[in-house]
């Protein structure tokens, strides 16, 4: 579901899995897309759902994984969007472009 103004951002997403039970969220594991989700809310203020293109299983690293999620921000930069995300990512995931 899409919000009302809302802008669909692409990310490519790399990773060193080996801390990670894969990409989906899951209840009791660290997940990749939890990670990520958990920085966007910040960022946002609220609850972003990201999307994955596809699934990487524990202890798979990725280098150009492409996720997306529907943003209210009225104007994002696409570079300096990806600095201030990495800012709050742990340092095991990395967004290459936004």
């Amino acid at each position: 579901m899409t919000m009302r103004n809302s802008r669909t951002i692409r990310l490519c997403l790399a990773y060193d899995g080996t801390d990670f039970s894969g990409w989906q969220r899951q209840s009791a594991n660290r997940s990749v897309q939890e990670e990520v989700e958990k920085a966007l809310a910040k960022m946002h203020g609220h609850q972003v759902q990201l999307i994955g293109a596809g699934r990487t299983d524990t202890g798979v690293h990725a280098a150009g994984q492409i996720a997306h999620f529907h943003s209210d921000i009225a104007s994002i930069h696409a570079e300096r969007f990806t600095l201030a995300l990495n800012k709050h990512l742990p340092p095991d995931v990395r967004v290459v472009q936004a």
